[in-house]
């Protein structure tokens, strides 16, 4: 077993591009994210792996280049789609929201790191700074500024389940219609919803019943 780098540092985890396996971790941010997981094998979808670069000194490395990866560099590799789940991740973080992924297929992708991690480890730096929940946002606005803001979203189904309730994302031009009525395929929740509302700079949440 080998021990963390240094004692700054929470997490050390490897990235493949699309889902994260942490290999060591400790602290508040990442004990909340192993929370019901096997916490020996802890992968993290997209959305999580940000929310914990921006809140944790988590030293990510990029399988491919084997070199220290941050939120800018995974942001400018997603589609709309997943930028938008980003955004909407962050806003329900910042209400203070345990928000669980309706797709847990990435739990059982936990990969064990090479073996030439560990020889990596002693000459990477962590570099960059921690962002408080009620900067979250705009620590996401500041790296995605370059994204075009004409943005139609075609996502129908929910896609985190928060207090409870289905949440689903769209942009202000979207049908939302669709969502309504996409309801009644998901019985076990169907009197209530969230909807995250994005244009990838601001984000609105709001609380929808079904009659």
């Amino acid at each position: 077993m080998h021990a963390m780098k240094s004692p700054g540092i929470d997490a050390i985890g490897v990235w493949d591009g699309r889902v994260t396996s942490i290999i060591q971790h400790r602290g508040y941010t990442m004990h909340k994210l192993a929370l019901n997981r096997n916490e020996m094998k802890l992968t993290l979808n997209t959305q999580e792996t940000l929310f914990a670069l921006f809140r944790c000194k988590f030293l990510l490395i990029d399988l491919q280049t084997r070199g220290i990866v941050g939120p800018r560099e995974i942001l400018e590799r997603l589609d709309l789609n997943e930028l938008l789940k980003v955004h909407a991740y962050l806003a329900l973080k910042r209400a203070g929201k345990q928000v669980l992924a309706l797709d847990t297929s990435y739990y059982q992708e936990f990969q064990s790191p090479p073996n030439y991690i560990w020889d990596l480890l002693p000459s990477l730096k962590y570099n960059y700074e921690l962002v408080q929940p009620s900067q979250l946002l705009h620590a996401f606005v500041s790296q995605t500024r370059q994204i075009p803001r004409s943005l139609k979203c075609e996502m129908n189904e929910p896609v985190y389940k928060v207090d409870g309730s289905l949440v689903y994302v769209t942009t202000p031009d979207s049908l939302c219609m669709q969502i309504l009525s996409s309801l009644s395929n998901h019985e076990q929740d169907h009197s209530k919803a969230v909807v995250a509302i994005s244009n990838l700079d601001s984000a609105y949440i709001f609380d929808i019943g079904i009659p």
